[in-house]
């Protein structure tokens, strides 16, 4: 009997396994293939806009993607720099085969998970209680809890033109059963697609014909636990291109022998990462768009051509591509294709992404009409937590749509819904000023609402900038953006304390000479004061901080006690002259 299952072994369920075995309860991970654990079938890249503030976010509450995508990036950028801080973001080209190879050894050699090469077939349940699964090699397998993260398996199918095939990603074996399983219980199954581009042979490409785009050289990672960054002069350079009119004319030609307009396809693809044909549809006020050309491996003599996933058939294809700058004559080693898959309809979850119709089953990532890893490995990572927090009889992690970008999107879903593969882009967030890649705020909420500080879960918490801080003076700091902050609870203080004194005691011990801010909090105000630009994601009816004020790196200890908005209220409290 084992306390969770996760069935699927991509980003999502990587997340939800790790996170239940390293909560100390007894996981099992089905997956079709181990050595396709973490894979990218699609682009081989983490992050970009929007979706690097979910990685850091799933740093924040110790998931693992931030983790191996440092460890294994082949050029680490930060975009949108002319642009406002809301839309900066850091993007990281990723060795596809080292990012998989690093997701193996992490989950097999994880305490308390057991990887098993299997299928999952059918569900079991009783009285609309999931009490585990049926697998295709192991029979039954009991389970108090039960996490689907099929991604695009659950019955795939490939199509390119008019030719098509019941696979799996990158021609793996398709999931089948599990639908058939989800339509008899009462949920409601849909059908997507998305779609990906043909792979180039690297050493048949023409460069010189491209523009070269470098990373940033400076130390960037997603992970607050990274300490080794790539250099820049190590760094893997990628290139930018334009479709040409002869690749419009090309697409236009054969428009019908596609599978999307020659009515092959049934699932729907997603509106904001259109196939290379339908924006020549979309857009045909266009005279061209551009094209990213990216290294997928070290380890492999291929070239991604990114912007440019097609249905077309395979004699299109080679048109196609060779009607580009710089691969007049270049060989294609793995031609695009679209691919449908089954999911739910979100509608049919509940915040803690639990489904409402059957209890102890799970569900997260692209079964959830999502689409892209960073969506999948956030889903899988709340789902993992909150299947092992019912197993506790605590409460459900939830995060509102204004502290984070994953509370944002799972709150789009099951709420909303979705008619297509929902992507997390920026223009969704009606708040970004809130939650930019440096503040990812959802930190705190989740540490008070389930008392996992301290010891209680040393894995989250080692990871967690807040401390338990209601019980302790000097705290550990708030690592954002590259920078610390200090943490002081000036509840422990007396009005005498020389603050800036304990500060740079702190620093000196803990952090070194490159912390950057101070922040005081109180739980005896019952009003929240912001003074500089970096707004705070509080919540004061969970975690009781009801003042909160940052203060310059460079204030005097005489700015800090006696700021008018809040040094002044603070030495009333301890005189006596007011109430809490």
């Amino acid at each position: 009997m084992y306390d969770v299952i996760v069935v699927g072994g991509g980003h999502a369920g990587i997340e939800a396994s790790l996170v239940s075995a390293r909560r100390g309860f007894k996981t099992a991970l089905i997956t079709l293939d181990i050595n396709h654990i973490g894979s990218m079938p699609c682009n081989p890249s983490i992050g970009g806009p929007a979706k690097g503030v979910v990685v850091r976010e799933i740093d924040c509450l110790g998931g693992q993607m931030a983790i191996t995508a440092d460890k294994t990036a082949l050029q680490v950028k930060m975009l949108n720099t002319k642009k406002g801080p809301g839309v900066q973001c850091i993007r990281e080209q990723s060795d596809k085969i080292e990012y998989s190879k690093y997701m193996v050894k992490v989950c097999k050699e994880q305490e308390n998970l057991d990887v098993i090469e299997d299928m999952a077939i059918a569900l079991l349940c009783e009285n609309n209680v999931c009490t585990g699964i049926i697998s295709e090699n192991n029979g039954e397998i009991k389970s108090k809890t039960v996490i689907l993260t099929t991604g695009t398996y659950l019955n795939g199918k490939i199509l390119r033109g008019s030719v098509f095939s019941y696979e799996g990603p990158d021609g793996q074996k398709a999931a089948v059963g599990l639908s058939d399983s989800l339509r008899e219980l009462g949920i409601e199954v849909r059908r997507f697609k998305t779609g990906t581009p043909p792979r180039v042979q690297k050493d048949t490409v023409d460069f010189s014909k491209m523009q070269i785009e470098f990373g940033t050289n400076e130390k960037l990672a997603y992970s607050y636990r990274t300490k080794d960054f790539l250099p820049f002069e190590d760094q893997v350079p990628c290139y930018l291109i334009h479709t040409t009119p002869l690749t419009h004319q090309i697409i236009k030609e054969n428009l019908t022998k596609s599978a999307m307009y020659g009515g092959m396809v049934e699932g729907i693809g997603p509106r904001y990462c259109p196939s290379i044909e339908d924006k020549i549809v979309k857009f045909a006020d266009k005279e061209r768009h551009q094209l990213f050309v990216e290294p997928e491996s070290l380890s492999m003599n291929t070239i991604y051509i990114q912007g440019f996933s097609t249905s077309m058939p395979v004699e299109v294809q080679d048109l196609m591509v060779h009607s580009l700058p710089g691969f007049e004559n270049c060989t294609i080693l793995k031609y695009a294709y679209a691919i449908e898959y089954d999911c739910i309809n979100p509608l049919e979850l509940k915040q803690n992404l639990e489904t409402k119709k059957i209890k102890n089953l799970y569900c997260a990532g692209q079964i959830n009409g999502t689409s892209g890893y960073e969506e999948a490995a956030a889903q899988g990572l709340i789902a993992g937590i909150n299947a092992t927090l019912s197993l506790e009889g605590k409460n459900p992690l939830v995060l509102r749509r204004d502290e984070s970008y994953i509370g944002l999107m799972i709150d789009d879903l099951i709420t909303k819904g979705t008619n297509e593969p929902y992507l997390r882009i920026t223009f969704r967030d009606g708040s970004k000023g809130a939650m930019e890649l440096s503040r990812c705020g959802v930190v705190s909420k989740f540490l008070y609402k389930h008392d996992l500080h301290g010891e209680t879960n040393d894995v989250l918490a080692a990871t967690l900038a807040l401390i338990d801080l209601q019980n302790k003076g000097i705290e550990e700091g708030i690592k954002t953006g590259g920078s610390f902050r200090f943490v002081a609870n000036i509840d422990n203080f007396s009005k005498d304390t020389d603050v800036k004194k304990e500060r740079d005691r702190f620093v000196a011990a803990n952090m070194g000479p490159d912390a950057g801010g101070l922040l005081l909090f109180s739980n005896k105000f019952k009003n929240i004061q912001q003074v500089n630009s970096t707004p705070l994601v509080v919540d004061p009816e969970q975690m009781r901080i009801i003042q909160t004020r940052v203060f310059n790196y460079f204030g005097t200890n005489e700015d800090i006690l006696q700021n008018k908005a809040f040094g002044d209220q603070w030495a009333a409290y301890y005189e006596g002259k007011i109430e809490p």
